[in-house]
């Protein structure tokens, strides 16, 4: 998968297409649940 030049969003959704089917709902829920986080420093 190329994540080069995309958004962090399209590189979430580009990871969670190539991981196994069983855990693609759980890693879509991680992903909402960081958005809500600002990143540490």
């Amino acid at each position: 998968v190329n994540l080069h030049g995309k958004t962090l969003r399209q590189r979430a959704e580009a990871l969670i297409s190539i991981a196994h089917p069983d855990h693609r709902a759980e890693l879509r829920r991680d992903v909402r649940a960081i958005r809500h986080f600002p990143a540490s420093s």
